[in-house]
């Protein structure tokens, strides 16, 4: 690396952590640096370190400019993405930028084979599971060590994260590599038994549902003979 180069990431640093976003889009509109200017100590590029810092013009300037393309998508030492760092720093602005641009990134894992989905169910970020669902994240998707996001909204004691992946369908006796579901994960005794009351009742209606079904189409079938 140059000294200048060396120079200039380190004006942009330094401008991230006193809030002189004019600075750091003048060096990149002058070319000065490469506009992803990682760092080199854990892998983020200038992308993270705004949403962090909550800098959403930034973001949204960075965005703009090709900071990440469907082909290159931006990710730290840990295969983080934008996405989960938008997540773990709480920033809902950028998460719904990043989102609507590339929702091809949903699905993608880190190095512990978490994906956004059960990173927002390990703080209990219901709006963000809500959104990732609908662009349509894996519910499902597991972890190196086995567990789903409904494992970890029970080990945390979210109850109303553990309703919003219950009625979205996800499975809830699924075993992780030590052999435990979620029910077994659970805070305390008052987040099993919200588990079990939550998942009883999703079951039962889809059981009367899948009945209501069955006598509409007796009825179909019957209309069609007649």
């Amino acid at each position: 690396m140059s000294s200048q180069l060396a120079l200039d990431q380190h004006r942009i640093h330094d401008a991230l952590q006193h809030g002189h976003i004019a600075v750091i889009k003048r060096l990149i509109r002058h070319q000065r640096v490469d506009i992803r200017c990682i760092d080199p100590s854990n892998g983020w590029p200038l992308l993270f370190f705004a949403i962090h810092h909550h800098y959403n013009d930034l973001v949204r300037y960075l965005l703009d400019n090709h900071h990440d393309t469907p082909l290159h998508l931006t990710r730290d030492h840990q295969h983080a993405t934008a996405l989960m760092m938008a997540v773990l720093s709480d920033n809902p602005s950028a998460f719904a930028l990043y989102l609507s641009r590339f929702p091809e990134s949903v699905d993608l894992r880190n190095k512990q084979g978490e994906t956004a989905l059960i990173l927002a169910a390990r703080r209990g970020h219901d709006d963000y599971i809500e959104k990732l669902i609908d662009h349509g994240a894996d519910i499902n998707a597991c972890d190196q060590d086995g567990c789903t996001a409904l494992h970890y909204a029970a080990a945390y004691g979210h109850v109303d994260t553990i309703s919003v992946l219950v009625d979205h369908g996800c499975r809830f006796a699924v075993q992780n590599k030590r052999g435990w579901t979620a029910l077994d994960w659970s805070y305390s005794t008052a987040v099993a038994q919200h588990l079990q009351d939550t998942a009883r009742i999703a079951y039962e209606g889809k059981k009367l549902l899948q009945k209501r079904m069955s006598k509409r189409t007796r009825r179909q079938l019957l209309s069609s003979e007649e």
